[in-house]
């Protein structure tokens, strides 16, 4: 049997994906509003920036992707800093859009011609790149927000989400 591209890829994201769950999915609402040291990055914050991360990997894909409206002000990037915004969505909603974006993204790689992931193209504003490396970028995103979100728990209390 021949791997491919697709298989690769759909293989490290589905792997993301499960990081991704292992690390929010027990989060209450009180505790995804918890920060640590000088980061104003709260776990409900951070869980709202990988919906957008994964609007973008699917966007690299050919997928038309859109959160709810506003969300862009309070998670997109260049956002004003978590600290500075009121008003978030609840955790259980912003856990749901994830997953469906992400169950999207997984969709659309395995229905994405194999060498659309190595053409290059136009993935969001001035940033060109092929889909494959752009979404394999986007899993090192948040790998780097899951080891965030990591750290609070653990100063949560709970026990290490790996290892």
């Amino acid at each position: 049997m021949t791997i491919t591209l697709k298989d690769i890829l759909k293989d490290h994201v589905r792997t993301m994906h499960g990081i991704i769950r292992k690390v929010i999915d027990d989060i209450t609402e009180e505790e995804s509003m918890r920060t640590i040291g000088s980061s104003p990055n709260h776990i409900k914050w951070q869980t709202g920036h990988l919906v957008f991360a994964a609007m973008l990997a699917g966007g690299a894909l050919g997928a038309e992707m859109h959160p709810p409206e506003g969300w862009d002000k309070l998670f997109g990037r260049g956002a004003e800093p978590p600290d500075k915004q009121k008003h978030f969505p609840p955790m259980a909603q912003l856990r749901a859009q994830l997953y469906d974006f992400q169950a999207q993204i997984v969709s659309q790689i395995e229905s994405v011609a194999e060498d659309r992931l190595t053409t290059r193209r136009q993935i969001s504003g001035t940033w060109e790149d092929t889909p494959l490396n752009a979404v394999l970028f986007l899993c090192g995103h948040d790998f780097y927000h899951c080891g965030q979100i990591a750290m609070i728990r653990h100063d949560l209390g709970r026990e290490r989400s790996f290892g």
